[in-house]
């Protein structure tokens, strides 16, 4: 393994979840609004229509506008100043996505954070939930909703459920078997009328975390060592450049991580997925100073290359 990444013990302390770091962090229990403002995403999107300039004819009307905010009296292009959208795209408020998250639960949720990327573009906030699970009577993990909402038409609203262990705050929302843990809405009729829909999904999605607590009792049932885990990463991991640093620092993570080693996950395949998922979340992008690329981080985490990988790895695990 002498192609893997130096691991030190500044990677395991103060750890936080992906997304933290990325946004604001809201710690107080905070409304809605209170959360909004708080994380400076009080601002409204409008769509200016854009002018096509037409040889001999003059500007002329198109069906396109350009999503744009009003920020501190100057009007600024949402994401990349060359997207537009159609008139038939329906614009979903930040404001709309808080409340949108809150009308969810019964209970009210504690923000944990919240903010955007891509020059607002793409917006997001997090929110702890009361309930935890419990793996083998002692191991953690809280759950997290998390909603994300594009306003370049980009990308639809989602809401995700997504389970995080606390030992190590790796990110372990898997796609196993056949429930549901997100809903999504495209930009083309009005979403803060389908609550219910949404929420009738959820309660499809509280049904997930079920599965999920029965499939992870499995993978620490089944004895994993390092020969299998080699033959686990070729089979999962992306081929790049980088794919044999990749696993060769997946196999130190899984071997000596004080965060598998010694406990419930050390020997096992429950181990493996998490020296997979602690690898997205917290390694792969750190730099040598110790600071993260906290967009790519939080990005891979959610539906990038580290939400793949932990996928592909969880189902073939769970088939052995």
């Amino acid at each position: 393994m002498g192609h893997g990444i130096e691991i030190n013990d500044s990677m395991f302390s103060a750890r936080e979840v992906p997304w933290h770091g990325l946004g604001t962090v809201v710690e107080e229990e905070l409304t809605a609004v209170e959360a909004l403002k708080t994380a400076g995403l009080d601002w409204e999107v409008i769509l200016a229509p854009a002018i096509a300039e037409v040889p001999g004819v003059g500007d002329q009307p198109t069906n396109a506008f350009f999503p744009m905010t009003l920020i501190d009296g100057q009007y600024q292009f949402v994401g990349n100043a060359t997207r537009v959208v159609s008139s038939k795209y329906q614009l979903f408020q930040n404001v709309n996505a808080f409340s949108f998250l809150d009308n969810l639960v019964d209970q009210g949720l504690k923000y944990q954070t919240a903010g955007s990327l891509r020059n607002r573009a793409w917006v997001w906030a997090t929110a702890k939930l009361p309930q935890s699970i419990l793996l083998a009577g002692e191991e953690e993990h809280d759950v997290y909703l998390l909603i994300s909402n594009s306003h370049d038409g980009t990308k639809a609203v989602r809401v995700d459920v997504t389970p995080v262990r606390v030992v190590c705050q790796n990110t372990l929302n898997f796609a196993w078997g056949s429930s549901r843990r997100s809903w999504s809405a495209r930009h083309l009729s009005s979403i803060e009328g389908r609550v219910e829909e949404a929420r009738r999904t959820l309660d499809l999605s509280f049904a997930y975390l079920d599965d999920w607590k029965l499939h992870a009792e499995l993978l620490l049932a089944t004895v994993f060592d390092d020969k299998k885990l080699i033959t686990l990463l070729d089979d999962v991991v992306e081929d790049s450049p980088r794919a044999d640093i990749h696993k060769d620092t997946i196999r130190q993570l899984f071997a000596e991580s004080p965060t598998i080693k010694g406990t419930i996950a050390e020997g096992n395949a429950w181990g493996a997925v998490n020296a997979i998922g602690e690898y997205y979340d917290h390694i792969r992008f750190a730099q040598a100073d110790g600071r993260t690329t906290e967009s790519s981080r939080a990005l891979g985490t959610w539906e990038g290359v580290g939400a793949r990988t932990r996928n592909k790895a969880a189902k073939a695990l769970i088939s052995l």
